[in-house]
């Protein structure tokens, strides 16, 4: 006898076997194929990287690691704290701020001033 055969207030999609169900035993298991397992992000970060490999250039990689030292260099303390806490660490504006004790307009600030600086040091054209 089915488990759910006597229970007539089980709504049909919570029954074992529903559509319902076995959506939610796929995800709870972290099937690749359902909508909640991140199949489609996962393919596009291997597509990223392979496009990435594809154009890997180990020489042009340090030479551009050097120029970012330098760059990184130039920036005040305040600026490189905000940019390694925002860019390096991933952390939000405001995330930043708390750690710093600052408000956001400030990071905000900061991240703008820095970002022209290293584009100025990089040469970079907006």
């Amino acid at each position: 006898m089915p488990l759910h055969s006597g229970c007539r207030n089980v709504p049909r999609t919570c029954r074992p076997g529903s559509s319902r169900s076995r959506a939610a035993e796929r995800s709870a298991v972290g099937d690749d194929a359902s909508p909640s397992g991140g199949w489609r992000r996962r393919q596009s970060e291997r597509r990223s990287w392979d496009r990435l490999a594809a154009t890997h250039d180990p020489g042009r990689d340090v030479d551009q690691l050097i120029d970012l030292r330098v760059a990184l260099a130039s920036l005040s303390p305040r600026q490189l704290e905000v940019v390694q806490l925002y860019y390096f660490l991933g952390l939000a504006v405001a995330e930043t701020a708390g750690q710093l004790g600052i408000s956001e307009g400030t990071v905000k600030k900061a991240l703008s001033r820095a970002r022209e600086t290293l584009r100025r040091a990089l040469e970079i054209t907006p």
